[in-house]
């Protein structure tokens, strides 16, 4: 088994001493990672994934009349908590960008999906809210508030930091908020679980304690859970741990141990709430009903003379002690139980006595009021066999005595014979016999389903103490891992993926299909033309709920001198085109000065080179666009191309109610093979049908009357560029 350690520097001990106090600010659950460690969950939730692509669009204003219309692929995000913000990172596998001039023209359109593009959406932590969605548990980015989020990235021919580049990514913000991303963590397995311990939803907070920088914890809330408050200050992960869980004292004391209790004591009719602890703010669990039947309880016999607990009528009668009283309350050392419970007995005495030479019965009734008490300090263990439940031990020290005299026992045997003791020795045999069989509460930390939902990792708690909440702590372990886990390669390198144990038959793969892998050994492309990234899976054939997985992110090898964007398709007679060369670092070269084949490369008055299309084509034409600088010497090709004057987008209807749908159909008169889709804003929903259709569907709800932008998009080096614009009216209903 590989374990991850968190190294701190407070023992177990140490932190379970300075939760005295409810420490989860009124959360549930809180669960603490280090960052280490949530970095590997999230890594495997991630590699776990079938990896998709999925369609994101916009249409974006620019300035002036100038709107970016853009469509592309992406892989699915990889999460990471960054200090305060959760980052999903995309990568785009294909994608372009269509510039529309004011005139509604197309300008040019750039393939940024060859070109080792990135989006990387950036949201504040305590945004990322989570739930439990038909079994499986989601963080739902659309529970941000209608924070759109702040959205960088990397697209090729978009300059960075541009107006251009911030309308764009704030476009892309929209399209994520009104589509907002569903980010599985896992599933939740609520079979045989109290509903106490089912979580429902969450959110995320960094801690940044002393002992543990860095560290981020998972903030739940339950079925019959409270709000939460702010998040807790407590610094949970202990040394030699890689994990830390409060429950709250609330959830345990007022849910989980009298629920537990009431089943333990059903066949005595047992009835276990709760009371806050004197002034204090925590609170116990404590017993208000139920009652234990003990047997009868008899001294001697009535032929002889002797006690027993009866009825009205002298008949001897089972003793039933109450079992109201008893109090579990926690403690640094254990959890307290006390019991004191008072009640009052009948009973009836025989004797006999000579008198005149004849034997005379006295029978006599009698009220006597006992009282037991036991008391128990029960210790939590976690039961080694699994690793993933916490019993409570102890010792019971259980009493019986009389609070008033029993006259009779001073009459009986005419004191020779000590009948108190020989009547509670009886019941305390039977009432320690009970609790020793009781069946204390054994809590499942439910971890492992429920509130970390790993890919492919347990944990393991190795100490558990219920100082006020409960504490647990343990290590995520992974029963098949592959080493090294991430790996940056170049082009033609190779790495060896090792597992951590010997394994009779690896299936092998990679997704998606990029390189290759032998025996563990993978090897990335001879040419690694954009930035990508691979997971390399390790399936075990003989158990296939045993798998690994590793990351490999692959880096093109930068030739000394680069133009980017490498693919531009410019109309004629259309917008200028900044020009950039990169060097080998991918920094850009300032020094690098341009020439085109055809039409024109100029430097402006701020230093910038641009190159301008031709006035016309009369057919798609190449352009060699060359860099020229220190580091060397670079050329692309680019392609000028005509305008579909005649392309056109049509739709049946002018307007829709919410929820329904209609259909987009675009033509074109120079032969360009595909039409792309977007919107402006994001209302609803735009979904290509085919080739040159597509199906737009409002928003369920439309609140107030609205218009929606709709745009269809296309063009090849090869073809023509084309675009036309339409607009739908939504109308509440």
């Amino acid at each position: 088994m590989s374990t991850n350690i968190q190294q701190e520097t407070m023992s177990f001990a140490q932190i379970a001493a300075t939760l005295t106090a409810p420490s989860t600010s009124d959360y549930d659950a809180v669960v603490s990672l280090g960052q280490q460690q949530l970095d590997q969950f999230l890594f495997s939730t991630y590699a776990a994934q079938n990896h998709a692509q999925v369609a994101v669009s916009g249409l974006s204003p620019v300035v002036d009349g100038i709107y970016d219309a853009f469509s592309m692929r992406v892989a699915p995000p990889m999460l990471q908590f960054v200090s305060d913000q959760a980052q999903l990172s995309y990568q785009v596998y294909a994608g372009c960008l269509l510039q529309i001039d004011a005139a509604g023209n197309p300008s040019y359109m750039v393939d940024y999906g060859s070109s080792g593009s990135t989006l990387i959406g950036t949201y504040p932590l305590t945004t990322a809210q989570g739930a439990d969605n038909s079994g499986s548990v989601v963080i739902d980015f659309a529970q941000t508030k209608n924070l759109t989020g702040q959205w960088t990235g990397q697209l090729a021919g978009v300059v960075a930091n541009s107006q251009e580049a911030q309308e764009i990514f704030s476009a892309i913000g929209g399209y994520f908020s009104s589509n907002p991303l569903i980010y599985t963590l896992g599933s939740v397995n609520t079979s045989g679980t109290l509903a106490a311990l089912t979580p429902t939803s969450f959110t995320f907070s960094t801690q940044n304690a002393v002992n543990n920088p860095g560290s981020n914890l998972m903030l739940l809330i339950t079925t019959d859970g409270s709000a939460g408050g702010n998040a807790p200050s407590a610094d949970i992960i202990p040394s030699g741990s890689s994990v830390g869980v409060l429950v709250s004292n609330r959830v345990m004391f007022q849910e989980v141990f009298p629920d537990l209790m009431n089943q333990a004591t059903k066949a005595q009719n047992g009835n276990f709430t709760y009371q806050t602890i004197g002034a204090s703010s925590a609170y116990q669990t404590v017993s208000t009903a139920g009652s234990l039947d003990v047997g009868t309880i008899q001294e001697g016999n009535a032929l002889q003379g002797g006690v027993w607990s009866s009825d009205a009528d002298y008949n001897p009668v089972d003793l039933y002690v109450p079992l109201s009283g008893m109090t579990m309350t926690p403690g640094a050392s254990g959890m307290g139980f006390s019991w004191t419970s008072d009640w009052n007995q009948l009973w009836t005495s025989i004797t006999y006595t000579n008198a005149f030479n004849s034997v005379i019965e006295n029978r006599n009734l009698e009220t006597v009021g006992l009282q037991v008490t036991s008391t128990a300090l029960l210790v939590p263990t976690v039961t080694s066999a699994t690793n993933d439940t916490v019993a409570f031990s102890g010792s019971f020290a259980t009493n019986t005595e009389p609070t008033t005299n029993f006259s009779i026992w001073q009459e009986l045997f005419e004191g020779d014979v000590n009948l108190g003791s020989s009547i509670t020795d009886p019941i305390n045999e039977a009432l320690g016999g009970w609790l020793d069989n009781l069946g204390l509460p054994q809590v499942s930390t439910f971890l492992i389903d429920n509130l970390l939902f790993p890919a492919s990792g347990l944990v393991a708690i190795n100490n558990a103490a219920i100082p006020c909440d409960f504490y647990t702590a343990g290590n995520i372990e992974s029963p098949l891992s592959l080493s090294p886990g991430i790996s940056s390669l170049s082009a033609g390198q190779s790495v060896t993926l090792s597992l951590n144990q010997a394994v009779a038959q690896v299936e092998w793969s990679i997704t998606p299909p990029i390189g290759s892998v032998t025996n563990g050994v993978y090897t990335a492309p001879s040419q690694i033309a954009a930035p990508s990234r691979v997971v390399i899976q390790a399936l075990n054939a003989g158990d296939l709920q045993q798998v690994a997985y590793a990351l490999v992110e692959l880096s093109p090898t930068l030739a000394a001198l680069t133009i980017t964007p490498a693919n531009v398709t410019l109309a004629a007679g259309g917008a200028s085109f900044q020009l950039q060369a990169i060097d080998a670092d991918g920094q850009v070269d300032s020094n690098a000065t341009f020439t085109a084949s055809l039409g024109v490369a100029k430097k402006n008055m701020e230093g910038d080179w641009f190159y301008t299309p031709p006035g016309s084509v009369s057919a798609p034409t190449p352009v060699t666009i060359t860099a020229q600088s220190s580091a060397g010497t670079a050329t692309a090709t680019w392609n000028v191309v005509p305008v579909d004057e005649a392309f056109n987008v049509t739709c049946p209807v002018t307007s829709l109610s919410a929820g329904q749908s209609a259909v987009l159909t675009a033509t074109t008169s120079l032969g360009i093979p595909q039409a792309l889709w977007c919107m402006m804003p994001e209302a609803g929903s735009v979904i290509a049908t085919g080739l040159m259709t597509a199906q737009y569907t409002a928003p369920a709800t439309v609140t107030s009357a609205q218009t929606v932008t709709l745009c269809g998009f296309g063009g090849s080096a090869t073809t023509a560029l084309g675009c036309a614009m339409l607009s739908i009216d939504l109308t509440p209903g």
